[in-house]
């Protein structure tokens, strides 16, 4: 599914669910038969109750293709040697601050 839509390999993949996990932002659920038992079929990835509240809270400017499409940008830059990974990480957590209200 991932993959379908353009979000990365499968190494990067297995990294973000991973990552997605260790923050408890996502679990991943085995399916089964009507019996109970594990099927072969892949896990299931579902968020959490956290997550969920976080994505509701947040404003609408970090949400989208819009964000996605500025990330994408600045990493690009950064992988060609155009800019500092380290400024555009600054620059985001600066922007993020004002765009977030303190709740």
């Amino acid at each position: 599914m991932m993959m379908a839509q353009g979000i990365g390999t499968e190494a990067t993949r297995v990294g973000a669910i991973n990552s997605l996990e260790g923050n408890d932002m996502a679990v991943t659920i085995t399916q089964t038969d009507d019996y109970g038992n594990e099927l072969r079929a892949p896990l299931v990835l579902r968020s959490t109750k956290w997550a969920k509240y976080l994505v509701n809270n947040l404003p609408a400017a970090v949400l989208g293709t819009d964000m996605s499409m500025h990330v994408k940008a600045a990493q690009d830059a950064a992988k060609a040697g155009e800019s500092d990974p380290n400024h555009h990480l600054l620059d985001a957590t600066k922007w993020l601050l004002r765009v977030i209200p303190a709740s």
